[in-house]
């Protein structure tokens, strides 16, 4: 087993540390120019392009897994054999697209 003189290991350890600190600063100089991302003066803007897409996507899912498990909740309380999860299901959907149609205009 060879063993490093100490003061080649000072070295090592110096180099590591004058690498860590370039990079630092290159890192300090790029981030220096960013900017945090602007927020719009209209609250209630409406979100463009994709985003529309998944706002839709998330009303009708969230409706259906909400309405859908109020569903489910009441055919367990009740027995009744899978049809309140069918109901839920749909006035979940419908309610989904009544929130897309109001929030996004379409």
């Amino acid at each position: 087993m060879s063993k490093r003189p100490p003061g080649r290991a000072m070295a090592a350890a110096q180099g590591a540390n004058a690498l860590s600190s370039r990079t630092t600063d290159i890192v300090r100089r790029v981030m220096d120019d960013d900017q945090p991302p602007r927020r719009s003066e209209d609250p209630d803007q409406n979100p463009s392009g994709a985003d529309q897409g998944w706002v839709a996507i998330g009303y009708l899912i969230t409706g259906i897994v909400v309405w859908g498990g109020i569903g489910w909740l009441v055919d367990a309380w009740l027995d009744l054999g899978g049809i309140a999860i069918g109901i839920g299901s749909v006035i979940g959907v419908a309610c989904g697209v009544y929130l897309i149609a109001r929030r996004l205009g379409a």
